[in-house]
């Protein structure tokens, strides 16, 4: 089984999203602004800590990779991680 490539993406684009509002947001002192940083930095961490897990043990939080032809070793199982 292999983790899907738009999960890992959609991890990508909202912590890069949310670091890009914050500093935004932060340089215009507008706690609008920051919430969103808040809300995406959050997006983020749900999805790649619930929907990005090992598939052979199901360890939570494979690091993301945009590419798909990366692999990536389990850290506890020890297994390698594909995606497709």
């Amino acid at each position: 089984m292999k983790l899907s490539k738009a999960t890992a993406r959609m991890t990508i684009i909202f912590f890069n999203l949310g670091v890009i509002i914050l500093v935004m947001g932060v340089g215009m002192n507008n706690k609008l602004v920051v919430s969103t940083a808040s809300v995406l930095f959050g997006a983020a961490f749900i999805v790649r800590f619930y929907m990005l897990r090992c598939p052979h043990c199901g360890h939570p939080g494979p690091i993301p990779k945009w590419k798909g032809n990366d692999s990536v070793i389990c850290r506890k199982c020890g297994e390698k991680i594909e995606y497709q």
